[in-house]
């Protein structure tokens, strides 16, 4: 047995909130929700370490047995459309992303938000009153943790290394072979000192990190993420520039979708772009890492 059943803490979290739980799925699976929710505790005691931590752990409890219950239900519905029908349907498909596990990797006031609002279907006032700030502050929270789930459901959160070092000589001849020879001088003797190297790309907390690896800084500034498209705003710079990323693994493939970056030292931005983030995979290095 879990030694978090025995924790007075958990025990009095379980008795008070018990009944919150099973009326919050009820609906949806009648006589069946109380063995969903004590599933639901069951989890939350596995995570009581995390759980216990957050700001507002029955929203996550309730958020748990939701999910259960959705997916019993689902499994419900197509067991009877097979009894029906007789037909042979494909198995559920395995979710892709683990949403619950996504958010409780968020900061303990940005997961109340994201749960009461998203999943508790709670109004901005209700939301600002439970976590005790004001309906400002909870919107700012919110479009916060959308940004913060964006990264962290696609997969681009993290710290990235290109597979190829680049040493002056292949970076010359790649240039050569895009048509762009005569930007040589700008971008090798100019921007890059003369040297290559491996460039490495960091993306956390809505803002993006791309530099050498003996730590000069090629290019920063604020991203945005969505499910298909990775849009960089450098600092230094106006306009945009919007990828479609692709993540196999531990393995990252960037590919330009459109730029809005005007010229840098003369060279336009779709050569920087390829030769810095398009010419070749990025590696993982690192799952996540904040404050860049």
């Amino acid at each position: 047995m879990n030694p978090t059943w025995g924790d007075p803490q958990f025990t009095e979290f379980y008795r008070s909130e018990f009944g919150r739980v099973v009326s919050a799925v009820r609906g949806q699976l009648g006589a069946d929700a109380e063995d969903v929710a004590q599933e639901a505790f069951v989890v939350a005691a596995d995570r009581w370490d995390s759980v216990a931590n957050l700001d507002v752990p029955a929203a996550w409890v309730r958020f748990v047995a939701l999910r259960m219950a959705r997916r019993r239900a689902a499994r419900e519905h197509r067991r009877a459309a097979i009894e029906r029908s007789q037909a042979i349907i494909e198995p559920e498909a395995r979710p892709d992303l683990d949403v619950a596990a996504a958010i409780l990797q968020l900061p303990d006031r940005h997961a109340a938000a994201v749960w009461l609002h998203h999943f508790e279907d709670r109004p901005i006032a209700q939301v600002a009153e439970r976590i005790g700030c004001s309906e400002a502050a909870a919107k700012v929270l919110l479009f916060r943790a959308r940004r913060l789930l964006a990264e962290r459901l696609t997969g681009l959160t993290g710290e990235w290394v290109s597979e190829r070092s680049w040493s002056p000589d292949a970076i010359a001849a790649h240039l050569r072979r895009i048509g762009a020879g005569h930007h040589i001088g700008p971008i090798l003797d100019e921007d890059l000192d003369g040297r290559g190297g491996r460039w490495e790309l960091a993306i956390a907390d809505g803002a993006y990190r791309l530099h050498r690896d003996d730590g000069f800084r090629l290019d920063h500034g604020s991203s945005r993420v969505t499910k298909d498209r990775f849009e960089l705003r450098p600092i230094l710079n106006t306009g945009r520039a919007a990828y479609r990323p692709v993540v196999d693994g531990d393995r990252l493939h960037l590919r330009l979708i459109d730029t809005t970056i005007p010229p840098t030292r003369g060279v336009p931005d779709e050569i920087w772009i390829n030769l810095f983030l398009e010419a070749g995979a990025f590696v993982r290095t690192r799952q996540e890492r904040t404050g860049l």
